[in-house]
């Protein structure tokens, strides 16, 4: 399993995606052509020409590649992988509107991404080695819009259904960084604990404790209950928020000291109160109560929380009313 870049080993090739090892580092971006046994461990050989998307450097002195191939192949010869470093930066399944002000008529939703490039499904035919920007709607991602030079790499057809592999072209430095900080965010929010951590402090809809067996029943009528508040510590930095006039949801944004990325959404925003974020972005405290009974009355039926981000002092800096959050 020899290349011009010395040995190669494929691990995974699916979908017109390879992920390779290989012990000597090669250039990203560049179309090249590696030698691989193609399925592993049968003995063939075969050569194929990729464009390299990304790098990750492992332990031992070798580097993981993903990369696009720039050919046509045999579905037979496609396979799985499970050696475990495929699951060290993998490509992460999102769901993205993308767009071209180029060709008015091209409509995609973007299914997985990396830091080079991403798979799309089409609403039509496209040619390949088109280049041309592409702009990702990413509500709920970044909370703005990318727009991206791109080349599309590989086209495939299947009667009505159309995908394509396309490879990104940042024209400067802010442009990668952009490409970046999105891969990162997606893979972080591909793997977070957050939600795990919202359901455990039981933010959303924190649910009553179980009553007394034998409780006797009050004599007189009880006074109204207090909303029941909860607060998670969140120690990060509010870096913006959105919001999706369809759906009504709004999206916040926070990142981490060591500047990991979390979005927050919480459904169906009705009100919203920015009080000092653009003093104080720090946020130390995601608080989380009922709305009082005759608030859920105006607001209609269903679970409606008010949430409250507090700073360190405990001064309120935002407040909204809304459907339990997600992350």
């Amino acid at each position: 399993m020899f290349s011009r870049v010395g040995l190669v080993e494929a691990l995974d090739l699916r979908n017109g995606n390879l992920t390779l090892r290989s012990r000597k580092r090669m250039a990203l971006g560049t179309r090249t052509q590696v030698r691989v046994q193609l399925p592993p461990g049968t003995g063939k050989v075969v050569t194929i020409p990729i464009v390299l998307e990304s790098e990750q450097e492992l332990q031992g002195g070798s580097f993981l590649y993903r990369a696009l191939v720039d050919t046509e192949l045999p579905d037979q010869l496609e396979f799985h992988g499970d050696d475990p470093v495929l699951r060290q930066g993998r490509r992460v399944d999102v769901k993205i509107r993308a767009r071209a002000k180029e060709l008015p008529q091209f409509q995609a939703t973007v299914t997985d991404f990396s830091r080079g490039g991403a798979q799309l499904q089409l609403k039509g035919p496209i040619q390949a080695r088109l280049r041309f920007v592409l702009n990702l709607d990413l509500e709920g991602f970044r909370l703005d819009t990318l727009a991206v030079p791109i080349e599309v790499a590989r086209v495939t057809s299947n009667g009505e259904a159309h995908e394509c592999g396309v490879r990104f072209l940042p024209k400067d430095t802010q442009q990668q960084k952009d490409l970046d900080d999105l891969a990162r965010f997606v893979e972080e929010r591909a793997s977070s604990g957050l939600q795990k951590l919202l359901n455990q402090a039981r933010l959303a809809d924190p649910q009553p404790g179980a009553a007394p067996a034998a409780a006797p029943p009050p004599s007189p009528p009880p006074p109204k209950a207090r909303p029941q508040a909860l607060s998670l510590p969140v120690q990060a930095r509010l870096d913006g928020y959105s919001r999706n006039l369809t759906s009504g949801s709004l999206f916040l944004r926070f990142v981490t000291s060591d500047e990991t990325i979390h979005t927050l959404e919480f459904p169906g925003c009705r009100w919203l109160e920015d009080r000092e974020t653009a003093r104080c972005a720090e946020v130390a405290r995601l608080q989380s109560e009922a709305v009082a009974a005759e608030e859920e009355d105006r607001l209609g039926p269903g679970v409606w929380r008010r949430y409250s981000l507090l700073a360190e002092d405990g001064e309120v800096l935002l407040e909204l009313i809304s459907r339990p959050c997600k992350a």
